[in-house]
């Protein structure tokens, strides 16, 4: 087997620069017919061929096919997602262009605060009844309505508003202006658009029956195994999809993902897993990433002791060895993430996140114990994340005036205790694509919807501003040097590993297309005969 691997960090810079003229740039028509994927494929060799059924598997399993109870994320069932409802837009991160597919254009003409939606003339759902402009408010509302619940409120409540000018067109105003709301909207279930009708007749009739304008139906989900998927006969952007179908499988476990890989059960899995990637590319199967910036790690909250004071979240981070680190908690496969943003980004600085200094971090846990403010704290965690807990308590024991305790949590519990605060660390990530705005801020934001650690500097806050709000790419790129040496200083996070939104695949699948975070375009998948 000939190795393929592929990384999409050359183009990285492209994307987002690329992100400041949208409007220009931005294609219309959907995935031209014959054209290589996105990210190439795992051949990309010869014309697809239609027919087959594809096996999938993607480390999350869904508790819903609703889009307001998924993610679009590349481990979250997005693969299933863009099946059932397609995509109003995505991005490619090759050539850094904006493709709209059930959109004809979003564009703005008072410099981002209100946006002016084309939906697609002649897209019809799975039903045959007419994709509007209609279907797209309700699902916009409905995801920014604090009832519904939805994981993507912090980026659906940017809307203030929405207003059918006519049966395909949309008027959205934005709370601030954001010029680049466009690529905000991509790795989001706002990207995704179910029938109205279809959701009112409720979750279990809808999860029975989900009815979308993506190009695949479901023929069948049986709960913890398989959503089988089927050609939408109906999908406006013919030829696609090549596939007579797929069936995806949620698999948690990394090692039962690789297994699957190399035993011939899987064509391609959806990975998270440093290991998993790098063991692919060692067996010489087919494994690209997708590098996003930030990283995972742990979330310090700044209101509570002791991280309250800036000096015990400095001191933490300059006690840990990051190398360590990654070899006790990931084996030695993850990648530390040395800068805010990586190298190929155009608002990369050399700005280190993270100095190893145990000197320095000796002398502050003894400050702050002087003053009778000792180190004392418990970690957050949840299940899957104990490595990382024992690798951080191992460094930790070496220190004095440190004490490290653990706190964990049923799995179900995650979201709601960085919601309500109730941790002082807590095992975390950021995940940004591309354009930093406004995901970047929704983390790091005094009013940002995610502000787990609940950071507040004006600063910070200011720069953040800058960077949604410039046009000029000199000038976003000099707002986020600020918010690089904010973050450094502030340290409302320690980042252990940077992530990669990774994906594996045998000889026979092709055409595989990413976009946003990962997310997996199955309309352009095919199989070799």
């Amino acid at each position: 087997m000939i190795s393929r691997k592929r990384s999409v960090a050359t183009a990285f810079a492209a994307l987002t620069v690329a992100a400041l003229t949208l409007t220009a740039c931005a294609g219309n028509g959907g995935t031209p017919q014959g054209s290589e994927s996105a990210n190439g494929g795992a051949t990309s060799e010869g014309e697809p061929v239609a027919g087959g059924i594809a096996q999938i598997i993607e480390p999350a399993t869904p508790t819903s096919l609703d889009p307001a109870r998924m993610q679009n994320l590349w481990y979250n069932a997005s693969t299933i997602g863009n099946a059932l409802y397609g995509a109003l837009l995505r991005d490619d991160p090759v050539t850094g262009d904006l493709t709209y597919e059930l959109l004809e254009d979003m564009t703005t003409d008072d410099g981002g605060k209100t946006f002016t939606v084309k939906v697609r003339e002649g897209v019809t759902f799975s039903d045959g009844t007419p994709f509007t402009a209609e279907a797209v408010k309700y699902g916009w509302d409905r995801l920014r309505a604090p009832e519904t619940g939805s994981a993507d409120i912090g980026t659906s409540a940017l809307v203030e508003s929405t207003e059918v000018v006519d049966d395909l067109t949309l008027t959205v105003t934005l709370v601030t202006p954001i010029p680049n709301f466009p690529s905000a909207v991509i790795p989001t279930t706002m990207n995704w658009i179910a029938k109205p009708e279809a959701l009112e007749a409720g979750q279990a009739a809808f999860d029975a029956n989900p009815i979308g304008a993506g190009p695949f139906v479901l023929k069948n989900w049986a709960r913890q195994d398989v959503v089988s998927l089927e050609r939408n006969e109906n999908y406006w952007n013919d030829p696609y999809p090549y596939l007579d179908g797929i069936e995806v499988r949620g698999m948690w476990d990394t090692s039962q993902r690789f297994n699957a890989l190399i035993g011939g059960q899987a064509d391609l899995v959806m990975e998270s897993g440093a290991e998993n990637l790098a063991k692919a590319e060692d067996s010489g199967f087919f494994n690209e990433t997708l590098p996003l910036n930030a990283g995972s790690g742990f979330g310090l909250n700044t209101t509570k002791a002791p991280f309250d004071d800036v000096r015990a979240r400095q001191a933490l981070s300059y006690a840990l060895d990051l190398e360590a680190f990654n070899l006790a908690s990931l084996g030695g496969y993850g990648v530390i993430p040395e800068t805010l943003f990586v190298d190929a980004s155009p608002f990369h600085s050399d700005i280190p996140l993270h100095t190893y200094d145990p000197e320095k971090a000796q002398e502050l846990f003894d400050e702050l114990a002087a003053e009778g403010k000792p180190v004392d704290f418990k970690v957050t965690f949840f299940a899957g994340s104990s490595t990382q807990y024992e690798a951080l308590q191992a460094q930790l024991n070496e220190y004095d005036n440190v004490t490290i305790g653990a706190d964990q949590r049923d799995p179900s519990e995650a979201g709601l205790v960085t919601l309500a605060g109730d941790f002082q660390i807590t095992t975390t990530s950021i995940l940004v694509g591309a354009e930093p705005d406004p995901r970047l801020g929704l983390f790091l934001h005094s009013d940002g919807r995610q502000n787990y650690t609940r950071i507040s500097d004006a600063e910070l806050d200011a720069a953040l501003e800058a960077g949604r709000h410039a046009t000029d790419l000199d000038e976003r790129i000099e707002a986020y040097e600020t918010v690089q040496e904010r973050v450094v200083e502030l340290t409302p996070y320690v980042f252990t590993s940077r992530i990669s939104a990774g994906v594996m695949a045998n000889d026979e699948i092709n055409g595989i297309t990413r976009y946003g975070i990962g997310s997996m375009w199955p309309a352009t998948l095919w199989l070799a005969p």
